[in-house]
């Protein structure tokens, strides 16, 4: 068994035994020092009678300065006859037989000078035809003794539900940002023999099972703590046969905080909930919060509870005041 697991398994044990042991003995210590005696908490009743002494009539005119012409957005639909940029985000205006239309890229190619089909997509040339759903991640962690980071990125590919036909010719092209160098990337780390070549990493021959058949891809980069703040976007494409059957785009903006962890972040983060949990349960049964309200009260906490909601009301009061002034200026001028 891997040192490591072990190490986790005996603090998380070794945290609960301590807070079961603490549990049980402020329960004791309450038990022992039970208070029966009940102070009555004093109420104060302020009342306070407000007499209209004149009668307000606030009116307003609308005043029209001028026209406003609102922006036109780019909201055309897939199939709509369109002028350039005024189609939805991820359509373009192309001219298809003769007329301009709302399509996707991805769904035809130049022929002349028209675009046509190229027989990926359905025939509202948007809707790509049994499309493979890609989604990509990424995670960040140190590496010890190195101020460099390790990124994991993963990427699932899944056969849609209902597509009755197994997939054993697809590719699949990880276009690498910029910012994201070839030398950062771990070759070694690449999945399904994946290559890596003029910033791209290329998956072939891949097979998918029918009706929601997955798999998953991943790689590793090691970058250096210069590279914090810096966006890694990219896109991810799919061809089956040569045909496109999805691409998406990836944001990803490093984030690099220093590495503090005793063993690791997700693991150092659960001990630390465990613990603050079970101080929270010790608080509770030791009555020490009400200990803590009663000591404030006691030592000048009513006082200062009364200054602040003097304040409060004084500032209150002003605000009404000045209201009143203005609305009584306005019913005289009209």
């Amino acid at each position: 068994m891997n040192t490591k697991k072990i190490l986790v398994g005996l603090l998380l044990i070794l945290t609960i035994v301590i807070g079961v042991v603490a549990i049980y003995f402020a329960t004791t210590l309450k038990n022992k020092n039970t208070d029966n005696t009940n102070t009555p908490t004093p109420t104060i009743k302020i009342t306070k009678t407000i007499t209209p002494t004149e009668e307000l009539v606030l009116t307003s005119t609308p005043v029209v300065t001028g026209t406003i012409t609102p922006t036109p957005l780019s909201t055309l639909s897939c199939g709509q006859s369109c002028t350039t940029g005024s189609c939805s985000s991820g359509l373009e205006c192309l001219s298809i037989n003769g007329s301009k239309k709302c399509v996707s890229r991805s769904c035809v190619k130049l022929s002349g000078a028209d675009y046509v089909d190229n027989n990926s997509c359905e025939s509202d040339l948007c809707t790509i035809k049994d499309a493979v759903k890609i989604t990509k991640t990424s995670t960040i962690s140190c590496i010890s003794g190195q101020t460099n980071r390790r990124i994991v990125f993963n990427i699932k590919l899944v056969n849609p539900v209902g597509v009755l036909n197994e997939r054993t010719n697809i590719t699949l092209v990880d276009s690498l940002n910029p910012n994201l160098k070839t030398e950062y990337i771990d070759a070694k780390s690449i999945s399904n023999n994946g290559t890596l070549k003029n910033g791209q990493i290329q998956w072939d021959l891949l097979k998918l099972d029918a009706n929601g058949g997955s798999l998953e891809l991943h790689y590793e980069a090691i970058v250096p703590s210069t590279e914090n703040g810096k966006s890694y976007s990219n896109t991810v494409g799919i061809l089956e046969n040569g045909i496109q059957k999805n691409q998406i785009s990836f944001d990803y903006t490093v984030n690099i905080l220093p590495c503090t962890a005793l063993i690791s972040d997700q693991v150092d983060r659960v001990l630390f909930g465990v613990m603050l949990l079970i101080f929270g349960v010790f608080i509770y049964r030791m009555n020490w919060h009400e200990k803590i309200g009663l000591f404030y009260s006691k030592n000048g906490g009513n006082k200062i509870n009364t200054l602040f909601k003097n304040i409060y009301l004084e500032l209150t009061q002003k605000e009404k005041d000045k209201f009143e002034r203005k609305a009584i200026r306005d019913s005289k001028r009209n």
